[in-house]
């Protein structure tokens, strides 16, 4: 298959996002739009930092809040009782041997 059908089939495949090849690299360019108020928007201006992009700043937004989700639900599995400490954990897992 030329190169010219293959980059063809690229613009061709897309349902989230829009694939367009360049050389050897490929760009993606996303089509969802999430609405925000101005004063959401400018906050986000100001967290980006030079040269980062909106979407890698809301990834990293959202493995911050992910890990901040883990961490509560440890704090409440810790005290609901439902939780094991490792050497416990550990110490089940030898007897298993």
């Amino acid at each position: 298959m030329q190169r010219e059908e293959a980059n063809g089939k690229y613009l061709q495949n897309y349902k989230n996002l829009q694939h367009y090849t360049k050389g050897q690299i490929m760009v993606e360019i996303a089509t969802k739009r999430i609405p925000v108020t101005p004063e959401t928007w400018e906050k986000l201006s100001e967290m980006k930092r030079p040269g980062q992009t909106y979407d890698e700043l809301l990834e990293q937004m959202i493995v911050h809040e992910q890990c901040i989700r883990f961490h509560d639900d440890m704090k409440k599995a810790e005290k609901d009782g439902k939780f094991i400490p490792l050497d416990e954990f550990e110490a089940v897992l030898e007897t298993k041997k």
